[in-house]
């Protein structure tokens, strides 16, 4: 960073001095050796100024005080930079043999034909920085947005892949047969919940966020068609508050982390176990906690489902959210997400 300053500001010397020059050389018959000196004083000045510059457009950028406050203090600043830049001049260009005027004769002299072309320096590198800092943002908007759309569209199909799979059909028509012959109501909600499972998947798939409350109910379809199999095998108990139901989530971010809970944690007791959803506010976060007490990992691994939620979470919300994944207090497994507490537009 010092290098390109100091670079940058010696080409801006060396330009000014060679234009200074060569405007005034046929009229006014001047030297280029005082020019030359000159123009890389103003430059040396210039260049210790603006690492202050850099911070002050950084500190007091528009996106971050809004532009009434940035634009106060950005010419406040810039005043004063003009004036130290003159200042500067005062002290040393007598040092040069400028010597004709008394040092506040010179100042005033400076000030009439410096102020307004040093404040236009100032606010030309304040608007350089902040050009920077909106197209860095703007490409880290549309990095992380191409992640989350990738992340999606890997979601949805790995949603597609792990419960749509010919196993999974097949279970879940199955037991609607067996049902048509015992209980027919049952076999036909069944059947409903199906239709509904595979129409929200279908609905909800480009959506990035929805309601914790609609993200409960697409659970609780498949976990309805996974009841039918696994009888009171699969226990659900959910522990909610009224404000986080009304929090946006990701989409179809728990049933992949329901089903690891039955795939890994319940089926293998005879009795079956309990699974536990809970979500609160705290204050502007949400916590959102999914565990079991099934068989207690021998050791902690990440799946294909623990890592791309943990990926989906990180590409929407970066470093505003945590993902943890381990032992729970229950002996199972549980899985803890906190994300930023946004509340829903259908709310």
């Amino acid at each position: 960073m010092g290098l390109a300053i100091c670079g940058g500001w010696l080409l801006f010397g060396v330009f000014t001095a060679v234009q200074t020059y060569v405007t005034r050389v046929v009229v006014l018959r001047v030297r280029w050796q005082p020019l030359f000196l000159m123009s890389m004083v103003e430059a040396a000045i210039w260049a210790a100024m603006t690492p202050f510059i850099i911070w002050s457009a950084r500190r007091f950028s528009v996106m971050r005080i809004g532009w009434r406050r940035a634009l106060s203090w950005q010419l406040a600043a810039g005043l004063a930079v003009a004036l130290l830049e003159i200042a500067a001049l005062v002290q040393i260009t007598p040092l040069m043999g400028y010597n004709r005027l008394s040092r506040y004769n010179q100042f005033l002299a400076f000030l009439t034909s410096h102020v307004q072309l040093n404040l236009l320096i100032y606010l030309l590198i304040f608007g350089t920085m902040e050009a920077i800092a909106y197209y860095r943002r703007y490409r880290e908007r549309e990095l992380r947005t191409t992640q989350l759309e990738a992340s999606l569209t890997q979601a949805r199909y790995q949603v597609l892949q792990m419960q749509l799979q010919p196993h999974f059909l097949f279970n879940a028509l199955n037991s609607i047969s067996s049902l048509m012959y015992k209980d027919v109501p049952a076999a036909d909600r069944v059947l409903n919940r199906l239709a509904g499972f595979l129409r929200l998947t279908i609905e909800k798939g480009d959506a990035q966020e929805v309601s914790l409350r609609t993200e409960l109910e697409f659970t609780d379809r498949y976990l309805e068609i996974e009841q039918v199999r696994f009888a009171d095998r699969v226990r659900v108990e959910k522990e909610t508050e009224p404000d986080a139901l009304e929090a946006r989530v990701p989409v179809l971010i728990l049933q992949p982390l329901v089903e690891n809970a039955i795939k890994h944690g319940l089926i293998w007791r005879a009795r079956g176990g309990t699974i536990w959803m809970r979500a609160r506010r705290d204050g502007d976060r949400l916590l959102v906690e999914v565990e079991d007490d099934g068989e207690p990992p021998l050791e902690v691994r990440e799946g294909v489902g623990l890592r791309n939620t943990r990926s989906r979470l990180a590409a929407l919300y970066g470093e505003s959210q945590t993902f943890s994944a381990g032992p729970g207090t229950r002996g199972g497994f549980r899985v803890t997400m906190v994300i930023p507490y946004r509340k829903s537009e259908a709310a």
